[in-house]
Order: C-alpha cells, then structure tokens, then sequence
C-alpha cells in the first residue's frame, strides 16, 4: 500500500517517536511510505531515523502564497508516489489532507495524540479527520465524541507502539558507567521523570514531593533524573530556581537528552507527573524495563491503571516515594502485569498491523463509496 504520513512536528517528544516507528514499521512490512514534516533549523534532526522517504514541508506556515505551494507540492507527491492514503497527525495537517484528498479523491484519516486539546467552537470546525480518527488510548474517546463531536463508529483505538528488543537490562559495570556519567553515588536511589521539559510534564509537583519526603527521611540518599531538552523557553531555568530555592541541588539531575534505555536501567522508579497526556510512550518503556510506575490520571490512565500506582498531587508522590523507598511496597505483581500488557499491546509490530488495518478497511469503503461520499 502507498501511505504518505504528514506532521508539522519535529522534535523529541512522543508523537514523532510514534511517527517514526509506524513507518520504519510498515516499511519493514513491504508497504511504501512517505513522510512529510519539517525541517528543524534547516537539518533533518529526528527524521533521519526513518527508513523511508522523507520531504520536507512547513505546514505550520501562515503565508498564503506558501500554503499554496505547500498543497501544490502535495498533489504532485501523491501522484508521483501513487499515495493511496494520507495519514495526518495534527490539525493543521489535516486542513491540508481535506483540500488534497477532495482533489486527488482519496481517503485521509487523522490520529489524536493528546487529550483537551482545544475544542470551542472555532476549534471543531477546524478538526477534520476525514474517514477514521485513531486515538491513543480509550480515554481519548469520550473527548472525541463529546468535545470535538466526532461519531464513535469513526473512531478507533491503536495504542503506541516501540521495539520491544531494544529495552534490555545493562551489565553492573555499564550500569555504575552511567551513574558516574550523571554524579550518581553507588547507593543513591534513583527516581527518574522520562520526558521533554514542559510545563505540561508536572515537573514542579517532582520538586515539592522531594522537599515533603526530604523532611521526613532527611538520611535517604535520592537523586531524580530530569530528561529530556526544553520546548518552552525558560521553563529549565524554573525548575532550576525552584530547585535551588529549597536547597535541593544534590537531589536533581538534568540530563538533557537520552537514550530512555539507559535512564531506566539505572532506576528504580518512573514518576509521571503530567497535567495532560494522550497515551504515554515513555510508561510503555518503563513497563518492559520493569521499572513500577507512579503516575496522574491523565491520559492513557485507563489503559494502565491496573499496572500503575496513582498520585494526585505532590503529598501522595512524596508519601508514596517514602514508602517505596522503605521496601513498603510489594511491586513485583505490578511490573508483571505491566510487562505483559506493553508485550500483548504495544509493540512496533501489534500497533503496525493495527494501522495497516485501519487503512485497508478505509480504503476498501472509499473505493465503492469514493465517487459519492463527501470527505
């Protein structure tokens, strides 16, 4: 099947990971694809992962004269590479999947990453999804129905997928190597919160529990690992303030970014502290590192909740933390169950056959409906 993948993203965060891995995935399948994104500051960056064509596009331009070119550029892609479908990943991709595929009369469908995102008035009639939305997890689905009035037959649940081989346990030797690398102490315990530096990420709620738990077990040797670079100018240098402000420094580490493999293989727990998720990559990481999960009810929860321990605001995190670390908490039936859920559900490969699915069936409907039906 010829598949065109479209995103204005390009960065560390989890849709791109989802991106890649979908299409270096259906390409290991035998099917054609296409991705278009865009530059960042004139290099590939992340893209250069994929095994597939890639082009560049700024589709986050507001210059008509570019936009025009923008779908221009799209129609002579779809026709050179004979694109069978598009699959959009944000909103604005999919203005430009609806005007192309109207023309070029094939079929677009839209996946949503996040949950609460924008949904007044001005922001559902710029949501087009065209035959099909993928959510990312099922507490999506009431978002999509009752915020964004999308019916529920037209949506579908294809959870994020990684390559499971790739998360593995390092020897001793290369374990102590890392903590070294990030002034960790042999006898440090080690928490770590696996994402990009976002207001969004809850980070802040990480800083108030260690100060709570600080009070209470002052001799317990802690550090907890920041990861990830910063998409919102300023917000490191907060979090570095604020740490500084209770006198915390020995306790934090920023690592910039990392290989999620070595960050959790020198863990013993993953704090995910968000305001707002759609299905986390980085959980799924943790669970097949069986690494215990301590987290919001933010998206994704549902999904998860029997694998992972809930928090709701820095004194249960802190509470938690300190019985945790006291060997109060039996989490061996937690890590798996969480084991067995990432391996049955969210691997490259179970989450590939979901996608390619969706597709065939789409195209199947758009071929005996595609003269008719409006998009």
């Amino acid at each position: 099947m010829n598949i065109l993948i479209i995103t204005k993203e390009n960065n560390q965060g989890g849709l791109v990971t989802h991106i890649i891995n979908l299409a270096n995935t259906l390409t290991e399948k035998g099917q054609h694809v296409v991705v278009m994104g865009p530059m960042e500051n004139g290099q590939i960056k992340r893209f250069a992962e994929l095994q597939c064509k890639y082009i560049p596009m700024n589709f986050a331009t507001k210059s008509i004269p570019e936009v025009v070119k923008n779908i221009k550029r799209i129609r002579i892609i779809i026709r050179k590479e004979k694109i069978e479908i598009i699959h959009s990943h944000n909103r604005i991709t999919s203005v430009y999947a609806k005007w192309v595929c109207k023309r070029e009369k094939i079929p677009f469908i839209w996946t949503l990453h996040l949950n609460n995102i924008p949904c007044n008035l001005f922001w559902r009639k710029m949501t087009f999804y065209g035959q099909k939305t993928i959510v990312v997890g099922t507490d999506l689905i009431p978002f999509c129905e009752n915020k964004l009035k999308i019916p529920r037959r037209d949506i579908v649940v294809s959870y994020n997928g990684i390559y499971p081989e790739r998360y593995y346990t390092y020897s001793k030797e290369d374990k102590l190597k890392l903590k070294r690398k990030w002034g960790i102490e042999e006898d440090d315990r080690v928490i770590v919160v696996l994402s990009r530096l976002d207001p969004v990420k809850g980070h802040k709620k990480v800083i108030d529990a260690v100060e709570k738990l600080k009070a209470v077990l002052p001799s317990i040797s802690l550090k907890v690992l920041f990861t990830g670079t910063s998409m919102v100018k300023g917000y490191k240098k907060e979090l570095e303030e604020k740490i500084r402000s209770k006198g915390l420094q020995k306790q934090f580490v920023f690592t910039n970014h990392v290989n999620p493999v070595d960050v959790l293989n020198i863990s013993e727990l993953f704090v995910l502290p968000s305001d707002n998720e759609g299905f986390s990559i980085s959980i799924v990481e943790a669970f097949l590192m069986y690494v215990p999960v301590i987290r919001t009810k933010a998206g994704g929860y549902e999904d998860v909740k029997d694998f992972c321990y809930i928090m709701d605001d820095p004194e249960d995190l802190a509470i938690f933390i300190k019985h945790f670390l006291t060997g109060d908490i039996d989490y061996k039936s937690k890590v798996e169950g969480a084991y067995k859920f990432a391996m049955d559900n969210c691997t490259c490969s179970i989450m590939s056959e979901k996608v390619l699915s969706i597709y065939q069936k789409v195209k199947k409907e758009w071929t005996g409906e595609g003269k008719t039906r409006e998009i």
